[in-house]
């Protein structure tokens, strides 16, 4: 089977329009990074922060009683990440059989991790394929917000 592309399907439709904002800016990166950032962070502050005592120093009770509480996250959210959220992750999607069965080009010894996602499309394989060959860069495009694709690929 050989797939044609029509010259409008391999124009770049995901430029145009005004230009991102500063805010706009900042709100994507913060969305992008702020949950390893807090992760990391956490996971390194709340250890001394528990061993060091630092919420004792302080003196008014309720703002005591939350320092504490917060420690407490910090100490439990690599955990609670670790143990619900990345295995969701990576397996996004995906059925226990299609996470078990060997895929193409899976090596031959098992490896540490694995990450198998999926997407239930109903329709054919052919009409599904015109579709994927026309996402990169050059032809239709990402399948992102458009200031995404402006500010990586201007």
């Amino acid at each position: 089977m050989a797939v044609t592309t029509a010259p409008e399907a391999t124009a770049d439709t995901t430029r145009g329009g005004p230009p991102p904002t500063r805010m706009q800016l900042a709100r994507g990166a913060g969305v992008v990074t702020a949950g390893p950032l807090l992760l990391a962070l956490g996971s390194l502050v709340a250890p001394v922060a528990a061993v060091r005592r630092w919420p004792d120093r302080v003196h008014r009770d309720r703002t005591r009683r939350a320092a504490w509480a917060l420690t407490g996250a910090g100490l439990a959210w690599p955990w609670l990440y670790g143990a619900v959220v990345l295995p969701w992750l990576r397996t996004w999607g995906s059925t226990g059989p299609e996470r078990r069965r060997p895929w193409p080009r899976d090596p031959q010894t098992k490896p540490f991790s694995t990450n198998t996602r999926a997407v239930t499309v109903h329709a054919p394989a052919e009409e599904v394929w015109r579709w994927l060959v026309q996402m990169a860069w050059g032809r239709a495009g990402w399948y992102t917000a458009r200031w995404v694709d402006r500010l990586l690929f201007p």
